[in-house]
């Protein structure tokens, strides 16, 4: 894993016997937290299940009879705090086969309780330097957009073309866009695993990528605070607790609002 020696270093060090049985990875989507359990849990010869979808007493008490070796992987963003207290217990009294392997991209959507039985690692920022390992040759534009390798993989040349153009609309069609049509962008955006579609946080990159070219080449200042207004939205982009779908409407009418001033 190009990125994260110390990290790569440290889980190498483990083995069945020392490694923790309860274990949060954090780190920006595209991190790589999926290849890490993935590799490490090729190295001990073990199993690896996700149980993201299925979380219940019922599963975790089967969990704990179980006498394999087994990875299980539970993606944050799938828990609700009912599954997080059911959890506590498997935390507290761990299988000595079952290693649980918590994926987050902020501590913010797990219970104290979760981060208290846990031991976490936490993914180091990518530099531009390594980022540029996985381009492919294509447009450096990217490593301005995106921060972690999923993210620079995923975006391709024709994809980032694609999503230039949509940006470069919202930003010279807004003020005369009928409000149905704007609230239609949503419908572009990955929110259930859509990956034919624009993931959130690269749009937000684009979108002020966009801005800021056009408002240093012609110094408005309605681009600038059209900016600040996407910056401010964009940072609220941090809370996995967040309804992606409803927090992108209310995203689309501010801006939509604020270009017809």
């Amino acid at each position: 894993m190009v990125g994260q020696q110390k990290l790569v270093n440290k889980f190498n060090s483990y083995t069945l016997t020392t490694l923790p049985h309860s274990i949060i990875l954090l780190g920006d989507i595209g991190c790589g937290k999926h290849l890490l359990v993935n590799e490490l849990a090729t190295r001990l010869n073990v199993n690896v299940i996700d149980i993201s979808k299925n979380i219940s007493l019922d599963l975790l008490d089967e969990i704990s009879n179980l006498a394999t070796p087994t990875f299980y992987i539970i993606d944050a963003s799938s828990l609700t705090e009912r599954n997080q207290n059911a959890l506590l217990k498997f935390l507290e009294e761990p299988s000595v086969y079952a290693y649980i392997f918590i994926l987050t991209t902020s501590k913010a959507i797990l219970l104290n309780t979760i981060l208290n039985r846990c031991i976490i690692f936490k993914f180091e920022t990518y530099t531009k330097s390594e980022l540029r390992n996985f381009l492919n040759d294509e447009d450096e534009l990217i490593l301005s957009i995106c921060t972690t390798p999923g993210q620079v993989m995923s975006l391709h040349a024709d994809n980032l073309k694609e999503l230039q153009t949509l940006c470069n609309t919202i930003i010279t069609k807004m003020s005369t866009a009928n409000y149905q049509n704007t609230l239609s962008i949503v419908k572009k955006m990955n929110l259930k695993d859509e990956f034919d579609k624009f993931d959130i946080n690269i749009f937000f990159n684009v979108l002020l990528n966009e801005l800021l070219y056009l408002y240093t080449n012609t110094v408005d200042i309605k681009l600038y605070n059209m900016y600040l207004l996407v910056l401010k939205y964009r940072d609220r982009l941090t809370d996995s607790r967040l309804n992606k779908e409803l927090f992108l409407e209310n995203f689309l009418t501010s801006l939509w609002e604020f270009s017809r001033q």
